[in-house]
């Protein structure tokens, strides 16, 4: 790879398994209550009134920036209509089974 004053040499990558994209996971319970796209976030939101506790790698890391906007996006105040997190990766799927989060930014 040319690190450490060793020549570079070609290399073919045959897959890349992440892009630097981005997905919102939510609940199994939001789903059941017909939250099947941002619009039915936003308007399960109004209706029920309760916050969603949605969580993140780190609060200054990309996966907040990018929930943060996401939910200013839909017309969420990532501040006030949501509580944020920090869940490791690896806990995160637990977590939202055990119902502790309704969400998470991977």
């Amino acid at each position: 790879l040319g690190l450490g004053g060793s020549a570079a040499s070609e290399m073919a990558v045959l897959m890349g398994l992440c892009q630097n994209g981005q997905a919102i996971n939510l609940s199994e319970p939001l789903k059941q209550a017909g939250v099947t796209s941002a619009e039915a976030l936003l308007r399960q939101r109004r209706q029920n009134g309760a916050r969603l506790t949605l969580a993140q790698t780190f609060p200054t890391g990309t996966h907040a920036l990018w929930l943060n906007y996401w939910l200013a996006s839909i017309g969420l105040h990532p501040l006030h209509d949501v509580h944020s997190v920090v869940v490791p990766p690896a806990q995160r799927v637990g977590h939202l089974q055990a119902g502790r989060i309704d969400g998470f930014c991977a």
